[in-house]
């Protein structure tokens, strides 16, 4: 991809995705301590986040925490949101290009935020335009966890995940039922590779390995 700096075309990304509380945080941290230690591999873990996280941005960036960007989250229109949520991603692709990697571990990707900002009522065709500036990553895992489940993982519930209700679960719940409608499309559009929810951790982590193993 032109817009991005050298091997950042999408050929060795692993993306993990899949509605909020599903566990790809905990996937991903499983999937790079195995892959750097036993397969030797060089791999960046890229989030949304890590302006916010990395030391050499985070004093300049304007938000001190997650609580602030929520509170931030509920003055923007959902298309100027969605904007300001893939700046943070593509920004999150650059840092991790100055890295030498084998492969980015990317946390969510567009997809979760695309999905998200569908159920705020953000305009579908203006999204599909924004989001066509990102690679194609080479494997996605769809964690596909039900939101019965998710509700029950989640021990604190965001304004931004719950439709800006009150944070109860009964307003995740509903909330993530229609964003999960969004993921679920883009799942068939692309033909990610499902993980169903049942699994364990461990179990999640291993078939991810496996599938990476085939391709690098």
């Amino acid at each position: 991809m032109k817009s991005l700096e050298g091997s950042m075309n999408g050929s060795n990304f692993i993306c993990i995705t899949g509605p909020d509380g599903s566990g790809k945080s905990t996937a991903i941290e499983g999937v790079y301590q195995r892959l750097t230690e036993e397969k030797k591999l060089r791999v960046a873990k890229v989030s949304i986040w890590d302006m916010l996280l990395d030391p050499a941005t985070r004093g300049k960036v304007g938000f001190k925490s997650k609580a602030e960007l929520d509170q931030f989250f509920t003055i923007l229109h959902p298309v100027a949101r969605s904007l300001f949520l893939f700046h943070c991603i593509y920004q999150a692709l650059h840092m991790a290009s100055q890295k030498s990697a084998d492969l980015y571990l990317i946390d969510s990707y567009w997809y979760k935020y695309y999905a998200t900002e569908i159920a705020h009522g953000a305009d579908q065709d203006a999204l599909e335009s924004i989001t066509a500036i990102f690679p194609q990553p080479r494997l996605t895992f769809y964690l596909d966890v039900d939101t019965g489940e998710t509700s029950r993982r989640k021990e604190t519930i965001s304004g931004y995940e719950s439709g800006f209700s009150s944070g109860a679960k009964g307003s995740f719940v509903e909330f993530q039922k229609t964003a999960a409608a969004s993921l679920e499309a883009l799942r068939q559009r692309y033909g990610w590779i499902t993980i169903p929810g049942a699994k364990s951790p461990v179990e999640v982590q291993e078939e991810i390995v496996s599938r990476i193993s085939e391709v690098f």
